[in-house]
């Protein structure tokens, strides 16, 4: 009866065992899957403001320049767009979400 009984605990910590692995895999997977789809879709809102905004500006009167990385104390920002113009310069942050954007002007 104890071999049996130890036998069967055993089989089971066993299968406890490969479940919590795999647990562990799939959340691993389905996190690195969102932080894929996040960075694609920004991907795309940068990629389809540079193809509207390349056209319409060019080179000599405006100048732009993509995914600007300026160092800090603290660390590094990201700038999606700089355009560069005889009219002024301007930093563009694209973002690609969908449906209703709602924002505080106290919290700006």
């Amino acid at each position: 009866m104890t071999n049996s009984f130890l036998l069967i605990f055993v089989a089971m910590s066993f299968i406890a065992f490969i479940a919590f692995v795999f647990g562990i895999f799939v959340g691993y997977a389905i996190r690195n899957y969102s932080r894929y789809r996040i960075r694609v879709n920004q991907n795309r809102g940068e990629a389809a403001v540079f193809a509207a905004i390349k056209p319409n500006f060019s080179p000599p009167q405006h100048y732009l320049l993509n995914n600007v990385t300026i160092p800090f104390q603290d660390g590094t920002t990201q700038i999606d767009h700089v355009l560069v113009s005889t009219k002024g310069i301007f930093v563009i942050e694209t973002k690609n979400y969908s449906g209703w954007i709602f924002a505080d002007e106290k919290l700006v």
